[in-house]
């Protein structure tokens, strides 16, 4: 009886491993030949079973082998995805995480970039990272919702500079310019004292190539904000008299078209000496700027968003104005038209910079190896996996592996960091500056009435903020911008 037991028991092995490689054999194949399409999502362990006539554990462990070898990557709480070819065939350079060795703990990393090839890049940086470290694991948190990034349990975070929450929950990151500075140059520049930045976004026109030739156009090129806006107006005109095309949508914030000026024109507003006719004539053709096109075309409802960007998809309009994030789902999406990105201008000139700020938690245990895998994610070979889906890198030398698709690349030279030093200042400019710029927009209010509305609300909601505050804290904060 236990030499018959044991020779079932080897059958079973046997077979067990059979289906095995043949799952997995055919699953590369299906993958290579194309049946299987990058971003194309994996059925279910159920079904997977009934399609190769294997057992469930067979599934999963032709799962992690899949992952392992970056065919695939996972997605908490969307599923399992077939990764880019591109990203499956590139390796991770074994110097990726510099001087990791020896008894490290695991991190735990928690971000919003969840997108397809989002979460692609960040399951790969996850496998080397359990690859080159000896005995510790990096644990990747992606999330759908800044609540639940803000009551995730992490090490490390990945706020963007526009999130609310990156000011709001200052207190429970640790200040690593007062901690790390004067070890490093880099942090000890940083603009605040907690977010170190990993990359950029900035905003987009994102334009169908098809559409546009169907019009009469070549695609954009410009240098100038006039230049820019001479030509979205030609087009546009062109658009509204034509039956069966949609006018563009757009999910900016007009007050991101500001440039430099949102921090000089916040200084004003804190400033007693200024008046309201000195702030009129100083900010007043920054607002009609900033406007005059969307106003004409009511260009801006921040609400139809995404209903904007499907009939952007759907071949409708010739345009769609967004941010990186919308380029990086375009790339996914795969539309069946020619298209292309171009970083756009504003009023000052300026390309807007929005930096990704990577955080590490105040109570953290593991500061050292959490401020190493920050780090590590500057160096070369990261950056380019990077922006390879479109985030603009830190360093413009590596600007070379941005997609074919993004054109008119920004100049550095010519940034406006668009990072708030303040929760005040963010409120400010959020809540009251870009509401009026959407007022003139969408509901026609006049210049200025918009100017008047910013100056009063402002002025008594900030009246209330320094009110709030001890002597101590608000002189330090009055010193952030008298610098």
């Amino acid at each position: 009886m236990k030499t018959k037991n044991r020779i079932n028991i080897s059958k079973e092995v046997i077979k067990t491993d059979a289906d095995y490689q043949n799952m997995l054999s055919s699953m590369v194949q299906d993958i290579k030949n194309g049946h299987l399409k990058p971003g194309d999502r994996i059925q279910s362990e159920k079904k997977m079973c009934e399609i190769y006539g294997v057992n469930v554990y067979t599934v999963r462990k032709v799962m992690i082998q899949l992952k392992k070898e970056g065919y695939l990557y996972s997605v908490p709480k969307s599923g399992v995805f077939v990764s880019e070819p591109h990203l499956a065939d590139e390796s991770v350079p074994v110097s990726f995480f510099p001087g990791i060795s020896g008894d490290v703990a695991d991190i735990s990393f928690a971000t919003l970039s969840c997108q397809p090839l989002q979460g692609e890049i960040w399951n790969r940086i996850s496998r080397a990272y359990s690859e080159h470290s000896p005995i510790s694991e990096l644990n990747i948190q992606m999330y759908h919702t800044c609540e639940e990034l803000v009551n995730a349990k992490a090490d490390v975070y990945e706020y963007g500079s526009l999130y609310p929450d990156y000011y709001l929950n200052r207190s429970h990151f640790l200040d690593v310019k007062h901690y790390f500075g004067k070890i490093s140059t880099e942090i000890a520049m940083l603009p605040d004292s907690y977010g170190i930045p990993v990359y950029y976004g900035t905003t987009f026109l994102l334009y169908n190539e098809d559409l546009l030739s169907e019009l009469g156009f070549a695609p954009p090129v410009f240098h100038s904000f006039q230049d820019q806006m001479d030509y979205l107006e030609t087009v546009t005109q062109a658009v509204s008299q034509h039956e069966k095309m949609r006018l563009p949508g757009s999910v900016q914030m007009p007050f991101l078209r500001l440039g430099h000026k949102f921090r000089s024109l916040f200084k004003k507003l804190i400033d007693p000496t200024i008046s309201f006719e000195t702030f009129t004539e100083l900010f007043q053709e920054s607002f009609r700027q900033s406007t005059a096109y969307w106003k004409r075309y009511r260009i801006s409802y921040p609400k139809k968003g995404m209903e904007n960007y499907r009939h952007f998809l759907k071949g409708e309009t010739p345009f769609f104005f967004g941010l990186t994030a919308d380029y990086i789902r375009l790339q996914h999406d795969s539309p069946v038209f020619k298209f292309g990105a171009m970083s756009m201008l504003n009023t000052d000139d300026t390309y807007n910079c929005i930096p990704a700020l990577f955080v590490l938690s105040d109570d953290i245990r593991r500061t050292v190896e959490s401020m190493r895998f920050v780090q590590s994610l500057q160096s070369p070979g990261i950056q380019k996996i990077l922006a390879k889906i479109g985030n603009l890198p830190l360093r413009s030398s590596d600007y070379c592996h941005l997609p074919k698709t993004f054109q008119g690349k920004p100049v550095p030279e010519r940034f406006s960091d668009c990072i708030f030093l303040t929760p005040e200042e963010y409120y400010v400019c959020i809540n009251i500056i870009n509401v009026e710029l959407w007022n003139m927009i969408l509901a026609s209010k006049s210049l200025n009435d918009a100017l008047e509305d910013c100056w009063k609300f402002a002025r008594t909601y900030l009246n209330i903020a320094l009110d709030r505050m001890t002597t101590d804290q608000r002189d330090q904060w009055l010193a952030l911008y008298n610098s």
